[in-house]
């Protein structure tokens, strides 16, 4: 017996410090890298669209916030040293006041603390599913070193996207709906109005489950936001924001759909005939939409309903939503906690467990890095592995949460009550 513990307390310290170890150089290579791409911040940053809104919104110009012209003459005063290219508001204009707070400091503060902030709500983010699914020191520290090596996180971070803040308000959901705070979930959704179409598929599993208070509660926020917006930049934002959406040149070179990790994407990719690619995407969301309402309706009533809409509705979403970039994929990263931690975990062969692991070569760094660049930017390879990993990967969750639907009434251990 005392062999036996004293053997059982050496694995643990084992197992502790190769984690520990793990964590510390997959952190100073991450830093490394970060450290090294500050030259190029200038030249690929999002950062100034954020800020240059801010400062016309504070300014009282809101009116112009999708103007071209007058953002070309705000970036010129702010930031005259990055090369002319478009700074447009891509965002609704609800989701443009939240950029009022960085109007308030001088341009150079907010580039010094953009990544050190993004960094660390990503930090908190993962705390949070530490907390929310009771994850051990081990896990928790191998968690961080596989987020800092993933390639959608780090390439949103060197250019100042708000990839981490959106791994935040997921993770911050998740941990207020498993507390039983639906309200205050409903009210932290409610900021993906900057990108709503990440959350459209999860917004109808959140329905058809019964989710109400959560919903009504996002809906009344971005009410709320859409009235002060129109005071803001009146009706004349309003329509130049739909012209911008509508404007080829703004979705060719500032979108760039063929980059995207979605159905749209590798359409587009591939050269199709915009009616055929805008026609196809409808037709894949609307199915996307359909089978995550349904999803909820079956989960409704189960203890893991949070879980099961996570991992089948978001992949879905990502997979079908009109626009999602490759940093975007962060969001995957508490699908994948949630997906260990369910009750179908046990379900998926090992082979398939080992070529999920295998498969996930593709998105860490280097190799995301020389897909992305090398191939895709590139326009190099017509397929997009990406594109492809995520459909595999959606459509063999979903097919599997399906089948194995009653599994999900049962109540792991790990889950916080």
């Amino acid at each position: 017996m005392i062999d036996s513990a004293l053997k059982t307390g050496k694995s643990r310290r084992l197992n502790l410090i190769v984690a520990v170890s793990a964590a510390l150089l997959s952190t100073s290579v991450f830093l490394f890298l970060l450290v090294s791409s500050w030259n190029f911040f200038d030249q690929v940053s999002d950062l100034p669209q954020y800020v240059i809104t801010g400062k016309m919104l504070d300014a009282g110009q809101g009116a112009d916030i999708y103007s071209g012209s007058a953002v070309g003459s705000v970036r010129h005063e702010l930031f005259p040293t990055i090369p002319p290219r478009s700074l447009v508001m891509l965002s609704p204009p609800p989701a443009a006041l939240l950029f009022m707070p960085l109007g308030l400091l001088p341009a150079s503060l907010t580039k010094l603390l953009w990544q050190p902030f993004l960094l660390l709500l990503a930090v908190a983010g993962i705390l949070l599913l530490k907390k929310t699914y009771k994850l051990t020191p081990n896990e928790t520290l191998w968690l961080w070193a596989i987020c800092a090596f993933f390639g959608p996180f780090f390439e949103g971070l060197k250019i100042g996207q708000l990839n981490s803040a959106f791994l935040f308000f997921l993770c911050s959901s998740m941990y207020l709906f498993r507390s039983g705070r639906d309200l205050s979930a409903g009210a932290v959704l409610a900021l993906f109005i900057l990108k709503p179409q990440e959350l459209i598929t999860f917004g109808f599993y959140l329905l058809g489950a019964g989710r109400y208070r959560a919903i009504g509660m996002a809906v009344a926020v971005v009410t709320v936001l859409c009235l002060i917006a129109l005071a803001l930049i009146g009706t004349t934002g309003y329509e130049s924001f739909w012209q911008l959406l509508q404007n080829p040149e703004i979705q060719k070179h500032v979108m760039q759909p063929e980059l995207t990790a979605t159905v749209r994407g590798q359409m587009t990719r591939l050269g199709l005939a915009p009616n055929i690619v805008s026609s196809v995407s409808l037709v894949c969301l609307a199915a996307a939409v359909a089978i995550s309402f349904l999803w909820g309706r079956l989960q409704a009533r189960s203890p893991n309903w949070l879980e099961a809409g996570i991992v089948v509705a978001l992949p879905l979403g990502l997979l079908t939503a009109f626009l999602v970039h490759y940093y975007d994929l962060v969001m995957l990263i508490p699908v994948g906690i949630a997906l260990i931690k369910s009750p179908i975990s046990s379900r998926f062969p090992p082979a398939m467990v080992l070529l999920s692991m295998l498969a996930l070569v593709v998105v860490m760094m280097p190799v995301s890095t020389m897909i992305h660049y090398d191939l895709l930017v590139s326009g190099a390879w017509k397929l997009n592995p990406f594109m492809i990993l995520l459909t595999a990967a959606s459509v063999t969750v979903t097919y599997y949460c399906f089948r194995y639907r009653k599994d999900w009434q049962q109540v792991p251990a790990e889950l916080t009550t």
